[in-house]
């Protein structure tokens, strides 16, 4: 019984021993298609990163690297199946399912499937502004103009000063012609920091509320930060509103 058990505590060294020197040859073709990756030498990369996987199939980092420089040649499907093996083995990395969504949209403009994975992006990290800015972005695509509302809202609460989703929330308002919603929410913004946006969208939402003189102050407001943009402003108020988007 004692040589059995021997045997065995033998046979799991072994094996623990050799795992370690594979993982150790594994993060050495990583290594090798990182610096490749790094001069633009991307087929060679992918070979290095191969390999690495190989070796070690539970290389998440591998996987995802491989996934980029098959991203670089425009060789999307082949990344999309790396990004999406990265995940396999790694379901909680919202990077992977930021880029795979990123995909979705970009690529291949399957909105539905881009928001699966930035919602699971969202799982992952409540608190991830891009996820939600990206859904915002998803969601005016698909003309579900409440959705990108919530979202972009969303996005501004984890980051007033994020640029992007501001864009989104007045075209989502705009559509929907909810201009007093648009002014409550931007001068809910501008309470909170002095960005050029939220003045900006302000005063447009003012001027289709034909409130004039209310979107020139915002125009006079915008002068101190973004003066470019306040003229721009400006040339909108003096030509009046626009006509409702027809939905």
């Amino acid at each position: 019984m004692l040589k059995r058990f021997s045997f065995i505590i033998i046979c799991l060294t072994v094996t623990v021993l050799a795992s370690a020197q594979l993982t150790k040859r594994a993060a050495v073709y990583y290594d090798a298609g990182m610096k490749a990756a790094a001069k633009g030498l991307y087929p060679d990369a992918i070979l290095s990163f191969q390999m690495a996987v190989s070796l070690n199939k539970m290389y998440d980092s591998a996987y995802a690297e491989m996934g980029n420089a098959y991203y670089r040649i425009n060789k999307i499907d082949s990344a999309l199946i790396c990004y999406k093996k990265a995940l396999t083995v790694n379901p909680n990395w919202g990077q992977m399912h930021l880029a795979i969504g990123n995909i979705y949209r970009d690529v291949k403009m399957q909105y539905d499937e881009a928001i699966i994975h930035y919602k699971d992006a969202i799982k992952v990290n409540p608190s991830d502004k891009l996820a939600c800015y990206s859904l915002a972005w998803c969601y005016n695509a698909k003309k579900d103009y409440d959705n990108a509302i919530l979202y972009a809202t969303k996005a501004l609460d984890i980051d007033n000063n994020y640029r992007h989703p501001y864009n989104e929330l007045a075209h989502a308002y705009r559509q929907t012609a909810k201009y007093e919603d648009c002014v409550a929410q931007f001068k809910k913004n501008m309470a909170i920091s002095p960005i050029d946006l939220p003045v900006y969208y302000c005063g447009l939402c003012l001027l289709q509320l034909n409130q004039k003189e209310e979107a020139m102050k915002m125009q006079e407001q915008l002068l101190k930060i973004n003066p470019k943009l306040a003229e721009t402003l400006r040339k909108k108020v003096e030509a009046g509103p626009t006509p409702k988007p027809n939905n």
